[in-house]
């Protein structure tokens, strides 16, 4: 049996403070003007009513609705990608050096580090994430797997990998930090809303290819002029937090995204919830997790505090009582990875 892993903008933020959160992003938006006033303070809804054709809208309101959606979106796009750049410039600049000194010394990383570099085999841990940024990911080459991301059949873009790419690890391995942990499989990574580092023609298209930007060790620690290349050609694949996502799943990509975390999360008894908030708009996510999570027994949440209206949300889509456990506090995310390091440990 496999550990499942639920990740929210929180283990992003756990990973590195510059990551944003629902609120920060919304900080930092130019709201439309025309956004009723009971729904600006929530990203959610607002985006939401962009999206949706209300019957009152003439056709050129629906049309700049849209328009707003998308400017929107891509703010949240590069709000993001930015922070990720800012988060990982700072752990490559503080961390690099050191490490190449004492990569045979795996008690010298950091609690980052090790725990991407644990969640990496995917023998062992299945990851669905709702995160669009790919700071795990870059941890995860850095210090963990020596192979393919994502599950996903991406297709390349100025020599990235694909799904035929072969999966033996090879010259992609990143000698310079001789990995903790190195897997010859890729990881079980499931990215439902996409990724800072998905680029398509057209995402709402069923056939459209999505291209994945390179994580070879030159983008890991040189510059993103991939992102900028492709930026005007392509558009970003992050499916943004609305209530009716139905029709942003056309793509048969981001489709099995979604059938493979399922598929994944079936064979966990036991699911940490990290940082999730488990939104009370988002229906589509709890039937998913209703019909996904039949086996699920042990149920760990780790967030800042405990919040028993979250857990009374979250334990009616279980087949069965299952049993809880809360992991709190500031450093909840970090005590959550020492106890899974030290667990690791000692079944070696």
């Amino acid at each position: 049996m496999t550990v499942g892993f639920l990740l929210g903008a929180g283990f992003s933020k756990a990973l590195h403070p510059s990551m944003p959160l629902v609120w920060d992003l919304l900080q930092k938006i130019d709201m439309p003007d025309d956004v009723p006033h009971s729904i600006r303070g929530d990203l959610e809804q607002t985006l939401s009513y962009l999206w949706t054709n209300y019957p009152w809208n003439t056709e050129m309101q629906h049309l700049k609705n849209k328009y707003e959606f998308l400017r929107l979106n891509q703010a949240i796009y590069k709000i993001i990608s930015e922070s990720e750049l800012d988060a990982w410039n700072s752990i490559y600049e503080n961390d690099y050096s050191r490490v190449v000194k004492v990569s045979s010394e795996v008690d010298n990383l950091r609690w980052q580090a090790r725990l991407c570099g644990l969640l990496s085999n995917p023998e062992k841990y299945c990851l669905v994430t709702m995160n669009y940024d790919t700071l795990l990911e870059r941890l995860m080459m850095a210090y963990g797997t020596n192979n393919l991301i994502y599950p996903a059949p991406l297709q390349r873009l100025s020599g990235i990998w694909s799904q035929e790419t072969t999966l033996d690890g090879g010259e992609f391995h990143n000698a310079v930090f001789k990995s903790w942990f190195t897997w010859a499989i890729r990881p079980q990574l499931f990215k439902l809303h996409g990724s800072t580092s998905w680029y398509s023609l057209d995402p709402l298209e069923a056939n459209a290819p999505i291209y994945g930007v390179d994580m070879s060790q030159e983008y890991l620690f040189g510059s993103q002029s991939t992102n900028q290349e492709v930026d005007n050609a392509l558009t970003s694949i992050i499916v943004p937090p609305v209530a009716d996502k139905s029709s942003l799943y056309n793509n048969k990509v981001l489709r099995s995204q979604w059938i493979g975390a399922s598929q994944g999360l079936q064979d966990c008894e036991t699911l940490y919830c990290v940082g999730y908030s488990f939104p009370q708009s988002d229906l589509p996510m709890e039937l998913f997790l209703g019909q996904s999570c039949m086996r699920i027994k042990h149920v760990v949440i780790v967030d800042l505090k405990r919040d028993e209206d979250k857990w009374n949300r979250i334990k009616k889509l279980f087949a069965r009582d299952v049993e809880v456990e809360w992991i709190v506090g500031k450093d909840c995310v970090e005590e959550m990875a020492l106890r899974l390091i030290e667990e690791e440990s000692e079944c070696e």
